[in-house]
């Protein structure tokens, strides 16, 4: 019994080796599948963050789900983790298909390839460099395939050789389960009607072709996983659409803060001074149209820009002098840019606050004949006017917007808005005037102001009276004063001021009292980023210390008081008393003054 007792553990022992050494082999030979979620998004405004590969609140990268649209994948390469001890090289890579190899080099595409042992492989960098190749791929029109890019020719590609995902449903949802792993090719083939025409819902044509590497480390932190820490199999992503984007920008110029300002030296938003000029920068995207599914050539036919300005803001020129009107893949002041011709290319009709820009059929084939997606800049100057100013002291912001009516030859006409968030800004000085004792009427006090450019040279500035003692900048198209003066009671409120430095000389005052000695200096520091407010103002004379401001300038308003003091009195008694006192303060100082003279002429002679 005792051997049998031997026999039958060592059974059990060998019988539980033998599971245990089963389950190795079958993890081994099991091949891990993984799964592709797509959610398909059309954002208002074309503001998408990228995805992280894993699920994420929709709301964080785009808006309004996109039901009814196709995709399709094919399985382009293969994932090897590859070793070569001789070159000591080790690292995760991709072994592309023979025919997706050939198709590449059939269409000219480079690709960089890592060669192990015999064998290409093409690294993560070198797979995002095709993609942006083929994305940037210009074909001539009328070849055999009847594209024009290599995203036509890619999902051409794919069309023929790979697999149908589901229709998106009401959420842009679409999934495919059980792949294999590896490098896969995503194409979007089918889109709704409502968007299938280039320009509907501010979509300008379908998402761009993209890889997805099935699994893929995670990007970003992952259930307390770290970024690249753990391998993803279920891949989730978000196709982008290339949008029709138009904006509005304000060109930095003058005494603009350039804080904020982008590389080109474009702004949102700004401060200025009445009479100030303005340049607007309209940026329009103008996609490259495809030819439609049945070969017919798709052509632009309308093209129409309508800006309408606020009332504070006036276009004085209509005509080629004031607009600059170009085309082409650069920014706006890029050399490479085409510049389209008044009269010939696009002509416009408009009066005060308003104009409309229309593309000719010259102008809209010159559209036609682009070979990559470019942009239309329009660039013209405003004038910022009395209009303008603030109101009761309420912030006043000079707002407006534009909108392009486009439509091509196989679409009806659509309306797209630009951003409406273009904001110029005008600041205010309140002054009570006040003197050492009570006076009747202060109006008599009258001040000289001028403005530090940016050469540090003090321009005289000229003010259009409203009512007693209040005032705003000078339009050109006003006549105005050089002297302002306080109400009665002493108030003197000036309107439609950029930031920087003012300059005040008092130039009369109350008699028996003295005039300021020194000017007095107002500075004023627009908030950043700008919103009408002042983040600072300060006050400050030649030989005084600078005074902070506090009251006002949430409203964008510097307050303060500038006192007077009394001169000093002169004693004498009875009228004939004082015309004696007078007459021989007179001879002193015409005594004293010829002195002055005699002891120049003596100096000079001297010198001689």
């Amino acid at each position: 019994m005792r051997k049998i007792r031997k026999l039958v553990l060592l059974l059990m022992v060998v019988l539980m080796m033998t599971c245990v050494i089963n389950a190795e082999d079958n993890q081994e030979n099991d091949v891990r599948t993984g799964s592709i979620t797509l959610y398909k998004l059309v954002s208002k405004d074309g503001a998408f963050k990228d995805g992280n590969g894993y699920e994420q609140d929709i709301s964080d990268v785009g808006n309004e789900p996109l039901a009814g649209v196709t995709f399709k994948y094919l399985k382009v390469g293969e994932m090897k983790q590859v070793d070569n001890d001789d070159r000591d090289i080790s690292g995760l890579y991709y072994l592309l298909n023979a025919d997706f190899k050939a198709w590449l080099s059939q269409h000219n595409i480079t690709t960089e390839y890592t060669t192990i042992d015999k064998v290409d492989y093409v690294s993560a960098e070198a797979a995002n460099k095709i993609m942006k190749d083929l994305n940037t791929l210009t074909v001539a029109y009328g070849q055999d395939d009847g594209s024009q890019s290599g995203n036509e020719l890619l999902k051409a590609y794919v069309d023929a050789k790979g697999t149908a995902m589901p229709v998106t449903d009401d959420q842009g949802k679409t999934q495919v389960d059980n792949l294999e792993v590896g490098l896969y090719l995503i194409v979007e083939m089918d889109i709704p009607a409502k968007v299938s025409d280039g320009i509907g819902a501010n979509v300008a044509k379908e998402s761009r072709p993209f890889f997805i590497s099935l699994p893929m480390t995670n990007l970003t932190m992952i259930d307390g996983h770290p970024a690249g820490s753990m391998w993803q199999y279920d891949v989730i992503a978000y196709p982008k659409n290339e949008m029709i984007t138009i904006r509005k920008d304000i060109i930095a110029n003058g005494n603009d803060v350039l804080d904020g300002a982008d590389a080109n030296g474009l702004v949102q938003k700004t401060d200025k001074n009445v009479g100030d000029n303005i340049s607007f920068l309209l940026s329009i995207d103008v996609p490259m149209l495809q030819p439609m599914a049945d070969g017919v050539p798709n052509t632009n036919r309308k093209f129409i820009v309508k800006d309408n300005l606020s009332d504070g803001l006036i276009i004085d020129d209509h005509s080629a002098n004031n607009f600059e009107v170009s085309l082409g893949t650069d920014n706006y002041n890029g050399d490479g840019n085409t510049m389209l011709e008044y009269g010939t290319h696009y002509v416009i009709e408009g009066k005060d606050t308003s104009f409309v820009l229309t593309l000719t059929e010259v102008g809209l084939d010159k559209l036609n004949q682009i070979s990559a997606d470019s942009k239309l800049y329009v660039r013209y100057q405003a004038r910022l006017t009395k209009d303008a100013v603030k109101d009761n002291g309420a912030i006043k912001e000079e707002s407006n917007a534009f909108t392009l009516t486009y439509g091509t030859s196989v679409s009806a006409d659509k309306e797209f808005a630009s951003n409406q968030d273009i904001r110029v800004y005008t600041y205010e000085i309140d002054i009570k005037k006040s003197f050492s004792h009570e006076v009747d009427d202060i109006s008599q006090v009258s001040f000289k102001v001028a403005y530090q450019q940016n050469d540090g040279i003090y321009q005289p500035l000229r003010f259009v009276k409203e009512t007693a003692g209040i005032y705003h900048l000078q339009d050109k198209a006003e006549t105005g004063v050089d002297t302002i003066n306080p109400d009665a009671q002493g108030n003197l409120i000036i309107k439609g001021l950029d930031d920087g430095t003012y300059e005040f000389k008092e130039a009369s005052t109350i008699p028996g009292f003295n005039l300021l000695r020194d000017p007095i200096y107002v500075t004023l520091k627009k908030a950043y980023p700008e919103d009408g407010t002042l983040q600072q103002a300060s006050v400050q004379s030649k030989n005084s210390e600078k005074m902070m401001l506090e009251e006002g300038l949430a409203q964008g308003i510097a307050r303060f008081e500038i006192r007077n003091n009394e001169t000093i009195a002169i004693l004498h008694t009875g009228g004939d008393g004082r015309d004696i006192f007078a007459a021989i303060l007179g001879v002193m100082m015409i005594f004293g003054g010829t002195v002055i003279i005699l002891n120049k002429k003596t100096y000079e002679k001297k010198k001689d």
